[in-house]
């Protein structure tokens, strides 16, 4: 689970299926044990507590990593911590970091990665999650007017949300100032007026100002 365009359409609907029933108050635990360990390199409140539940729920065996304390400060690569923790026999690894695509070097690692977030990239748990939410809400996506609207451009939640939904049958709409806004993202979805858009869609999604990341980009 590293980026939504490397998972099938059909695998994602069999998630959201999986998902809603967990909702309803399914209960599963693997057999066994199977370690995880959460390598979250940015702050976060919601997705690390999120994920560190879910894995308890699950039964895994959760590893607390903090990157400020591990061999990563002594100038370890992540590739090695990698390596390290598959040899000790860590078979999950969840990780947000700061750098866009950090993946890239990990992708023969031989235990799951699951990408929380890749600096302005993409965020697909994030997205996954809020399908799940409108499909509550309306039963579908297909069909829906949905508009995302703020720092368009620094958001990997926008970037995943909008590819997503789009997939799904909906129509995207992107609002916000003009320079937090990436015409790339114009492949996913129509850029409108903010005054025109709240009167077109039937879901609107507001983004935060991503400070961190205009500090890197202006530094």
């Amino acid at each position: 689970m590293i980026k939504l365009s490397r998972v099938s359409t059909e695998s994602i609907e069999k998630i959201l299926q999986e998902a809603q029933h967990f909702a309803d108050g399914k209960t599963s635990k693997i057999k066994g044990d199977v370690f995880a360990a959460n390598l979250f390199f940015e702050n976060s409140t919601r997705t690390k507590t999120s994920f560190e539940v879910a894995e308890k729920k699950l039964g895994l065996q959760v590893i607390d990593f903090e990157a400020e304390k591990s061999s990563i400060a002594k100038g370890e690569t992540m590739l090695d911590t990698i390596k390290t923790l598959e040899a000790i026999g860590v078979e999950v690894a969840v990780i947000r970091h700061s750098e866009k695509r950090y993946y890239d070097e990990l992708l023969d690692a031989k235990l799951s990665v699951v990408n929380a977030g890749d600096g302005a990239g993409s965020h697909p748990t994030q997205a996954i999650l809020d399908a799940l939410t409108i499909i509550q809400e309306f039963g579908k996506i297909e069909g829906l007017k949905i508009g995302i609207v703020g720092d368009v451009k620094h958001s990997r939640v926008a970037n995943s949300d909008a590819g997503l939904f789009r997939r799904m049958g909906a129509k995207v709409y992107f609002s916000g100032p003009e320079f937090w806004f990436d015409e790339g993202m114009l492949v996913n979805g129509t850029y409108m007026q903010f005054d025109d858009l709240v009167k077109e869609v039937d879901v609107l999604m507001l983004l935060r100002i991503q400070h961190e990341r205009h500090e890197r980009t202006f530094n």
